[in-house]
């Protein structure tokens, strides 16, 4: 299992051991979607560039965990920041990791959750901002691969209706 996956697999389930799971139900069906800024789709080889992973329609979840994939001979990961969905209520905090899988470049391996007797967020909202940089002119989609889940307040995997994919034209 992948160093930054295993961290948050753990962190979530010390969470349900220590704190339990909040109670309550909750069937929803969200979208996770790669949004690529620029109306074009293109960035100048050189230049960096930044897209988000935002959901939508999320109903009580507080975990989730998925594989980011680009195409590394176009683009360069360069950063990663958690985004403000999973503790936009002031809740106690969060664990976050993004990182290149096994220190290879063109796959990297996200994981966050939300630390405490925090509960769970709904609604719509950014989990992570990706920057990269072009680096020779071409095409890459920038995808999910094994996308693992999302968690709902009975701690079992979120049905997601779909998994949108962003591309990015490196001139």
């Amino acid at each position: 299992m992948r160093t930054g996956l295993r961290t948050a697999f753990l962190f979530g389930l010390m969470m349900i051991f220590l704190t339990g799971c909040p109670n309550g139900g909750g069937s929803n069906k969200p979208t996770v979607q790669v949004v690529v800024p620029s109306a074009a789709g293109s960035v100048a080889s050189g230049n960096p560039f930044t897209v988000t992973i935002d959901v939508k329609n999320v109903g009580q979840t507080f975990y989730a965990a998925f594989d980011v994939i680009y195409d590394e001979t176009v683009i360069q990961f360069v950063d990663a920041t958690e985004g403000g969905f999973l503790n936009r209520d002031g809740a106690d905090g969060t664990f976050f990791d993004a990182s290149l899988e096994n220190g290879q470049p063109g796959r990297l391996a996200v994981g966050m959750t939300r630390v405490g007797p925090a509960g769970t967020v709904s609604g719509s909202g950014t989990l992570l901002t990706l920057t990269f940089k072009g680096i020779t002119p071409g095409t890459s989609a920038i995808g999910f691969s094994d996308p693992k889940a999302l968690r709902n307040d009975a701690n079992a995997d979120v049905e997601v209706k779909s998994w949108v994919d962003g591309e990015i034209t490196v001139d």
